[in-house]
């Protein structure tokens, strides 16, 4: 288990790197028409969406304290190297501290996270951080 506990927003913060690719996908609007001109001529003002200071979890579990840990009594920090994709899945996740039994808990649990989308510069972009998880 995580210590009991949920990992506070401050511990998941962007400590990496952030990728901006030119073919970002913009976020959903709400006009359904091309946004090429309004019927005064004039492009209608779209709000630019603020820029991201963390990243915010959606959706998240508690990771499993692993069987063969807890019968070894393999205890500690795994900290994981992930990227999340422009619409905060998971896209890919790698142990790069801590014990290989109590990483593969830690990997499979934040697979199933999801996060709200990461803005810079008015697009949504990739993030990648470290994230630590506590046996």
């Amino acid at each position: 288990m995580l210590s009991g506990r949920k990992l506070p927003l401050i511990m998941i913060c962007v400590c990496s790197s952030l990728w901006a690719q030119s073919n970002l996908s913009k976020p959903p609007q709400n006009n359904t028409d091309s946004g090429n001109s309004s019927s005064n001529g004039q492009s209608p003002a779209e709000p630019k969406p603020a820029d991201s200071v963390k990243l915010e979890i959606v959706k998240s579990r508690e990771a499993i304290y692993p069987l063969e840990a807890r019968r070894q009594g393999i205890q500690g920090q795994v900290v994981l190297k992930v990227l999340f994709s422009e619409n905060g899945d998971v896209e890919t996740a790698e142990a790069v501290s801590g014990d290989p039994i109590l990483a593969e808990s830690a990997v499979d649990v934040v697979k199933k996270w999801k996060f709200k989308p990461f803005t810079r510069n008015g697009k949504v972009v990739k993030v990648s951080t470290k994230l630590p998880f506590d046996f």
